[in-house]
């Protein structure tokens, strides 16, 4: 109704809104000032309150500045038609015409200047309009209105003052209090929502209060109080508003008609007014005030929930980015599926509240494949890992075949529309499953299953969407990354040497590794030559950098070092022509290479290592550092590169190496030559093979790829040893 009424108001024209603003105040003051004449029936009377004073202040509260002449026109035309029908003088009207449209005027430019957005369900707004407008501009009419009836020969100023000072005072806190609060509705005022057992207090409030005057029973007037602070927790402001007109209409139309309750009390009916409108005065503004205070309580108490919900959710938006920044740190190096998986499974379970979760891709057939697994017991990842595999209906496998999101919140859910569950050992109490979708494909899936049953509720889900978006980013990385390790370690195995004709006073095995490490390879190389004379030339070499643009520049200088081999008379000569090549490659530069020039005939082992770690010498005696003949990097050393010369003894074992051989993060280098030597000591008098295979076990079996390995082991009159 109050839309409809708004609307229709909006859609007139001023001339139509002004003339409908006039009416209605002008009928209201009317109704207010004729009551007050009926209450008492005797002319220039002051009654228990001036309801009409409320009426004026209240619209002018309600409506703008441009529309107040208008207000004040309507209530001074209503207040001299109705004198006028009394038989007051109209001088005399007019005067109360005047009082009567000036203490509305002062009273809501008060309130317009202390307090512009009045709100009684305020304290702080309840007191500015006791003040302004119960107390200040009633004072200001009752000095026009007192003067006016001392004009007309009416009775002592004083007293014709403070009459009309309480009744227009108790008026505008009876009714425009109430007019204000059912109007505070529309206007999102804090008067708090009524329901009807809150409503029911207000007439019984009323009903108790008229009960005191008509029945003469003066103890009722506690419950009545009572039900009035109780109307005030229950009711807020507005039903405290209009209980309180209701009190205040039923006191004064019962000591309007004759009862004796003034008799009662022991009180002139003179001193029986002053009595009622104070008591009236103070148990309405008090019981504002209990409202007022309990709709601020109230409203406390709902910005407190506000905040606190605003600092649950700012709280789940940080745990949100930081699991997501977390997860996109983690995910940066973690470039093979099993590597993904195991980043998001393990990652992501505490930010979901998850129990534990389960990350599949499409294999080489396109069947899907486990590529993690995190918080299941081993049974129950054994299970899953099973049935993942025979593409059973589980969440997951849903999730990857459909492309959609699916979920279940209970335990019994989840086994009614995934049959295969019955077959885990451990059921998921709720589970949510997403799939991995790049370019539009479903590249995956991950599952998370929930210990309680609960509900997957929006931000649950748009955490896991973000999750598996960075995933099915980071499994396109991983494919692209192996696509370019898998042409790497060809390109690299294509250019590593093939075992050609040796002499057979010497034998030679090589063993090389590809690094694993972020899916890329490295530029480790070695080469063996035989050039003229039957000379063995050996070379190793590592080159700076990874990837493509590595094992390149590592193809160039091997394929250079195989043929310096043959056109040169020395390794220092061979160092030297990798120097000038390297200077026209990029990649290239600050290599290191270790050359040898053995004759097998004599055990004459010429050597020059260029930044790279020397080579080993081991004898039935120990093993030594072939030191000599060291110089800087490619590139870096001064013309021309030294060499030294040792003879190598029937039987001993020389070996070549790359540091991914021999360093490790938790030692020194040397520690690992060191390792190294004793090793090769230990099998000196094994077959070859079986030499190369213990290294490997000793150096390697347990140390992670995370560097290229290249190692070549000659020996000096292999067919001399015993196999």
């Amino acid at each position: 109704m109050t839309g409809w009424i708004r609307r229709r108001w909006e859609s007139d024209g001023p001339i139509v809104r002004g003339g409908l603003l006039f009416l209605a105040v002008g009928l209201s003051y009317a109704a207010g000032s004729t009551t007050t004449f009926l209450w008492f029936n005797a002319l220039g009377s002051i009654a228990v309150f001036f309801p009409s004073a409320g009426v004026t202040l209240a619209a002018l509260v309600l409506t703008p500045v441009r529309m107040w002449p208008i207000v004040l026109a309507a209530a001074a035309s209503a207040e001299v038609i109705v004198d006028l029908s009394h038989d007051i003088p109209l001088d005399t009207s007019l005067g109360y015409a005047l009082a009567n449209t000036v203490e509305p005027l002062v009273g809501a430019t008060l309130l317009r200047r202390f307090a512009p957005d009045l709100d009684l369900g305020r304290l702080s707004g309840l007191l500015t309009f006791i003040a302004c407008a119960v107390v200040a501009s009633p004072a200001v009419g009752a000095v026009i209105g007192a003067t006016n009836n001392q004009l007309d020969g009416g009775t002592e100023w004083g007293d014709f003052w403070l009459s009309w000072w309480i009744g227009d005072g108790l008026g505008v806190l009876v009714v425009a209090s109430a007019v204000l609060a059912v109007a505070s509705r529309a206007k999102g005022w804090h008067v708090g929502a009524i329901s009807w057992r809150a409503a029911a207090l207000v007439p019984l409030t009323m009903v108790l209060v008229g009960a005191v005057f008509w029945l003469e029973e003066l103890w009722l007037i506690f419950p009545g109080i009572a039900l009035l602070a109780w109307t005030a927790f229950a009711a807020g402001t507005v039903g405290v508003a209009v209980a309180g007109f209701g009190m205040a209409f039923a006191a004064a139309h019962a000591t309007a008609h004759g009862h004796d309750f003034f008799d009662t009390v022991g009180v002139s009916p003179e001193t029986g007014l002053i009595y009622l409108q104070v008591a009236l005065g103070f148990v309405i503004g008090g019981a504002l005030a209990i409202a007022a205070a309990v709709s601020e309580r109230d409203d406390t108490m709902r910005a407190f929930g506000r905040s606190e919900e605003e600092r649950r959710r700012t709280e789940a938006l940080l745990d949100r980015t930081e699991l997501l920044q977390r997860m996109a740190s983690r995910m940066g190096v973690a470039l093979t599926r099993e590597a993904v998986g195991e980043v998001a499974t393990t990652t992501t379970i505490g930010g979901l509240g998850a129990r534990a979760a389960i990350l599949i891709v499409g294999g080489e057939d396109g069947r899907p494949v486990v590529a993690g697994l995190s918080g299941y017991r081993d049974d129950s990842a054994a299970a899953l890992s099973e049935l993942v595999d025979r593409i059973a209906d589980l969440p997951v496998v849903r999730a990857f075949d459909s492309g959609a999101i699916t979920s279940f919140s209970s335990r019994s859910e989840g086994v009614a529309r995934f049959k295969s569950l019955e077959g885990v050992p451990e059921p998921p109490h709720a589970a949510l499953a997403v799939p991995l979708l790049s370019e539009g494909a479903t590249v995956g899936a991950i599952a998370w299953d929930f210990g309680p049953e609960r509900p997957i509720d929006r931000d649950v889900r748009a955490l896991a969407q973000a999750v598996a978006t960075q995933c099915a980013l980071a499994l396109e990385r991983a494919r692209l990354s192996e696509i370019e390790h898998r042409f790497a370690l060809e390109v690299q195995s294509a250019m590593l040497p093939s075992a050609g004709r040796l002499p057979s006073s010497v034998d030679v095995m090589t063993y090389y590794r590809p690094s694993e490490r972020h899916l890329e390879v490295g530029g480790d190389w070695y080469d063996v030559t035989l050039a003229a004379d039957d000379e063995l030339v050996v070379a190793v070499g590592d080159v700076v950098g990874r990837g493509l643009e590595a094992s390149a520049a590592m193809g160039q200088l091997r394929s250079a070092a195989s043929a310096l081999a043959r056109a040169t008379n020395g390794p220092a000569e061979v160092l030297a022509g990798l120097d000038r090549f390297a200077e026209d490659i990029d990649a290239a530069t600050f290599s290191t290479a270790c050359c040898a020039r053995f004759t097998p005939a004599t055990g004459s082992l010429r050597y020059a290592a260029a930044g790279h770690p020397p080579p080993l010498l081991v004898t039935r005696d120990g093993y030594s550092l072939l030191e000599g003949g060291r110089s800087l990097p490619l590139c870096l050393a001064p013309k021309p590169r030294g060499e030294a010369a040792v003879t190598v003894p029937p039987g001993a074992l020389v070996a070549f190496y790359t540091d991914g051989l021999v360093e490790r993060r938790s030692e020194m280098i040397d520690a690992g030559i060191d390792r190294v030597g004793t090793a090769l000591q230990r099998v000196l008098a094994k077959s070859l093979d079986l030499v190369m295979e213990s290294i490997v076990a000793e150096m390697l079996a347990d140390a992670p790829a995370e560097d290229d390995v290249a190692l070549v082991v000659l020996r000096r009159e292999p067919q001399a040893i015993a196999a």
